[in-house]
């Protein structure tokens, strides 16, 4: 399936995200404070290819670069000032109408080199980049023909995020081929640099070359863009994902324990944390937390986690040893599930949702 797919030249297409306003408050009488609208704030500056693919051959030895400075609304910046461009390298130039020209072979499409561009509009100056891959020869005998991000069967455009800041490796996969078939790039090759941006960095964000999804702690949807200029052809592609809750939590019984000796005294402080909220299908894991004022193990001992609701796991309790550490509880279905335990006290709450 083709996707956005054009040929030179291409229209300036903005990946503009959500508009923002920024609002003056004082604590004066004296009359509302003032408004900076979205059309007078310098937001971005957005190159018009951000991965470009040369050969060391006529005509896909060169292409010609264009910066756009845009407001908040996405919107270009009419009177913005000259646009100040620079190499990385050697490897390729560029002159100061954009005309990038190549030289010599980059390393690998994990190593590309790149041009830089900057705009400064009323002393705020904003940047962005093209990457550049270099190779001897055009890779395929005829013009890109498809271009995609939209997941495989069997695949979903959702994730699940966590506290470590990624999407349990989650990579949105490029898939590209020229008109005879023959492929640039899929899930198992990358002869072709594709560039990918986030249109919401408050819920994702997506590792520009990659296409690694990086999570917040927040959940919702955002829409992924990525785009290519492949030897005089330019694609893109958008991508509506979702980020779900998380399907892993852990929820440690935190206590205190002043003795491992038997008539030894054992303090309860809390579980933590005490309210999780979890996807369905997900699970919630318990262990017992208890260590001496020398960190050494108490005498091995169970950890019961009870229920409210007795239905929710047969016998309404989990039975947790020590020696094992930890157990879980699988989450089967939307709702608000309540424990306790009722051999040391502290108590949690697990609240299961679907998402978004």
């Amino acid at each position: 399936m083709l996707h956005n797919l054009r040929s030179i030249p291409a229209l300036l297409v903005g990946l503009s995200g959500a508009a923002s306003v920024m609002l003056g408050c004082s604590g004066d009488t004296s009359g509302a404070a003032p408004i900076t609208a979205p059309s007078d704030l310098y937001w971005s500056l957005q190159l018009n290819y951000r991965a470009v693919n040369l050969a060391l051959v006529a005509p896909y030895d060169t292409v010609r670069l264009s910066a756009a400075a845009l407001d908040a609304n996405g919107h270009v910046i009419t009177n913005a000032g000259p646009v100040t461009l620079t190499a990385a390298d050697s490897t390729v130039t560029v002159d100061p109408t954009g005309l990038v020209r190549a030289h010599y072979q980059t390393p690998s499409v994990s190593n590309p080199t790149y041009v830089a561009a900057s705009v400064t509009v009323k002393g705020v100056t904003h940047t962005d980049t093209a990457w550049v891959q270099v190779l001897p020869a055009v890779p395929v005998p005829s013009p890109l023909a498809t271009f995609s991000i939209q997941p495989a069967v069997g695949d979903s455009a959702k994730v699940a995020y966590n506290f470590q800041g990624n999407a349990e490796n989650k990579i949105v996969t490029a898939i590209a081929a020229d008109n005879s078939g023959n492929v640039l790039r899929d899930a198992n090759t990358n002869n072709l640099l594709v560039s990918f941006v986030s249109g919401d960095k408050s819920i994702a964000t997506i590792d520009r070359l990659s296409g690694e999804v990086l999570t917040t702690s927040q959940i919702g949807h955002v829409t992924f863009y990525a785009s290519t200029y492949a030897y005089g052809v330019v694609a893109r592609d958008s991508l509506l994902f979702t980020i779900g809750y998380p399907i892993s939590r852990n929820a440690n019984l935190i206590l205190t324990c002043w003795s491992k000796s038997p008539g030894g005294v054992l303090s309860v402080k809390h579980f933590y944390p005490d309210t999780i909220t979890i996807g369905v299908g997900g699970k919630v894991f318990f262990s017992n937390g208890c260590f001496s004022s020398a960190f050494d193990p108490l005498v091995p001992d169970t950890l019961d986690i009870v229920f409210d609701d007795a239905t929710v796991v047969p016998g309404g309790m989990l039975s947790i040893l020590k020696e094992d550490g930890a157990g879980f509880f699988a989450v089967q279905q939307e709702g608000i599930f309540h424990y306790h335990s009722a051999k040391y006290g502290g108590s949690g709450t697990i609240i299961s949702s679907s998402g978004p």
